[in-house]
């Protein structure tokens, strides 16, 4: 099977199936120690959650989001595609490894706009174009007023894009479409009917991602190296706990002695201070720098928190002052059900850790949309 041309390219594009025949596709997050899947279906024409896992890989297989030892990860594939009889998904790509930028191009046909993206990119992202994948969404199409495309593209390096397809190739799963983290996350985490801008940190256990989306598209992400075992570690070192009671502590401080509460207060809130200017850093240069295009950014509206490591008492709270901003934690659910109405079977605590793998999994009942779109392209 011939790999495709850009990397947010449908399967169903090289061979077209009736809709009927539309496969059952798994949402795949791969993070540096473990591979999260997530698989809805229809039901009476209302989304479920079918599937959903975690497979445990080892320290080392991946780093910085490159693939250092593939025999590994294909084993952990195969053994998912096992585990939730995986045939066809839909891939996270790795944040450290992507670029994501806007850019103007003159009024072309549209089968022309990716050869006027290919003769500008490489002034915006440090790659050659024969070397990057790279896709792109339109933001603004010519007007009277306004002759020129709007384009939010996303790069990212082809040696990258061809170690993921591969190592899924060599597991028989077929990937049908790879997208960067931070824009799973947006169509996870953003209301479907919401067109301000929002930052969404994602806390993971080693590193928090940081995406920046407008009009639910994503604009700017990057990678801080703060997570939390980093929070652990702290209080496990302060308290003389283990990473168990650490986790417990910083989940429910009722769990800490009255005696020292207010310590524990105080180094939480050191903790939140180190991942709230880092998310400031980037909410600061978003509002005083123009974009590529040399056009005024929007004012950021509020904070969306997920990932593992947001499981934490009052972390919106805390969060919101050293921001200056609203923070909310999020719910993945927003744009798949009510979980008051359909009982998900992932706790509102597990559920964010889902989240990147949930909106892969999404991306799958807009495949159509997607498709039809690219066909129109051509």
């Amino acid at each position: 099977m011939p790999k495709p041309s850009g990397f947010l390219r449908q399967l169903k594009h090289f061979f077209p199936v009736p809709k009927y025949l539309t496969p059952d596709v798994t949402g795949i997050d791969i993070s540096d120690e473990s591979i999260k899947v997530v698989r809805l279906n229809r039901q009476n024409d209302k989304l479920i959650l079918d599937k959903f896992g975690e497979e445990k890989i080892p320290m080392g297989v991946l780093s910085g989001g490159k693939i250092d030892k593939p025999d590994i990860l294909i084993k952990s594939l195969e053994t998912i595609r096992r585990k939730f009889d995986i045939k066809y998904a839909i891939v996270a790509l790795p944040e450290e490894q992507a670029y994501t930028v806007k850019m103007r191009v003159p009024p072309v046909h549209k089968k022309d706009l990716r050869t006027s993206v290919e003769l500008q990119i490489e002034e915006l992202v440090p790659l050659k174009v024969d070397e990057m994948e790279f896709d792109y969404e339109i933001l603004r199409a010519p007007t009277r007023g306004s002759m020129h495309y709007d384009l939010m593209v996303s790069a990212i390096p082809r040696s990258v894009v061809d170690s993921y397809y591969d190592a899924f190739e060599s597991a028989l799963i077929t990937p049908l479409a790879f997208e960067i983290e931070g824009a799973a996350l947006t169509r996870a985490v953003i209301p479907a009917k919401e067109n301000d801008t929002f930052i969404i940190a994602d806390l993971g256990k080693r590193r928090t991602g940081i995406a920046i989306s407008t009009e639910r598209v994503l604009r700017f992400s990057a990678t801080v190296p703060f997570g939390g075992v980093h929070f652990n570690k702290a209080i496990m070192d302060k308290f003389g706990v283990s990473e168990v009671e650490a986790e417990q502590m910083k989940r429910d401080p009722t769990k800490v002695s009255e005696g020292r509460l207010q310590e524990f207060n105080e180094l939480v809130l050191s903790l939140l201070a180190v991942i709230g200017d880092e998310i400031n850093k980037y909410k600061l240069y978003w509002h005083e720098h123009k974009d590529e295009a040399g056009d005024d950014r929007p004012r950021i509206a509020g904070v969306y928190i997920c990932g593992g490591g947001s499981n934490m008492k009052e972390i919106c709270e805390k969060l919101s002052p050293i921001l200056s901003l609203p923070v909310t934690m999020a719910n993945p659910w927003v744009n798949v059900f009510d979980p008051s109405v359909h009982t998900p079977g992932l706790s509102a605590e597990d559920v964010l850790r889902y989240a990147t793998a949930l909106g892969l999994a999404l991306r799958n009942t807009e495949v159509e949309r997607h498709t039809e779109y690219k066909e129109k392209e051509q």
